[in-house]
């Protein structure tokens, strides 16, 4: 990941306006199992490019970061064609100890953390830009006129999503972190739950117990006050 960066910075330094996009996609399910996609996607004045510097098939070959079972795909969305690479796994220790065995090579996480437990679902991480971007700007001031590009890492949590520091979200699970030329560092984190989010049940049950309580005390006074109606009518009755 870290050879496409660079190729952006210098695709930036010697081309007019080009369009780059590179996306962290991670599916969380309950039982800690689910997937992980990475992609990049040039749009076809950057890909003409590319073939001058050599072989696009080499420098997307790092996007699985080595996740074992990974799958390659390509989809075309206007002018843009994604590289798509999807790695299932079934445990998400698993895919953190991988990760983080990969934090030297091309991964672009120096922490990266999930924990999936009976009651929901935590995700600790921490991305780091290359020190390339910083040079790449001053070299090039007018760096962001020249390159168009977008950065994003994309978390599905499992659940109800409790808090996070995410920049956005889509639909009701998926948290988007957008990152920046100048974010040479960003703090992922978030948190779900799968406790319901309802009306609380004690409340109902209370209410039950209460109005179970008050009818079977206006039965009972009820039975006292025809009681004592009857002991009147029969004092009556003898006199």
């Amino acid at each position: 990941m870290r050879k496409l960066w660079r190729i952006a910075i210098l695709l930036a330094l010697v081309t007019t306006a080009c369009r780059i996009e590179a996306n962290l996609d991670l599916v969380i399910e309950e039982d800690g199992s689910g997937t992980y996609t990475s992609e990049v996607g040039f749009d076809e004045e950057v890909q003409q490019a590319l073939s001058v510097f050599g072989d696009t098939d080499e420098l997307l070959g790092a996007l699985d970061f080595g996740v074992p079972g990974a799958s390659t795909s390509e989809r075309v969305e206007g002018d843009m064609t994604y590289s798509v690479v999807t790695s299932p796994f079934s445990d998400a220790s698993e895919l953190t100890q991988i990760i983080l065995d990969n934090v030297e090579g091309e991964n672009p996480f120096d922490r990266f953390e999930i924990d999936v437990t009976d009651d929901g679902a935590t995700v600790d991480a921490l991305v780091r830009l290359p020190e390339g971007f910083a040079g790449a700007l001053g070299a090039a001031p007018d760096l962001g006129e020249t390159l168009d590009a977008a950065i994003a890492v994309k978390i599905t949590m499992p659940g109800r999503i409790v808090s996070s520091n995410a920049d956005r979200t889509v639909g009701d699970n998926q948290l988007v972190w957008d990152l920046g030329f100048s974010d040479t560092e960003v703090v992922i984190e978030a948190e779900s739950t799968f406790k319901e989010d309802g009306f609380p049940f004690w409340i109902i049950i209370l209410v039950i117990l209460v109005a179970a309580a008050l009818a079977g005390w206006w039965f009972w006074s009820k039975r006292q006050e025809q009681s004592a109606i009857a002991s009147i009518e029969a004092a009556q009755a003898e006199m």
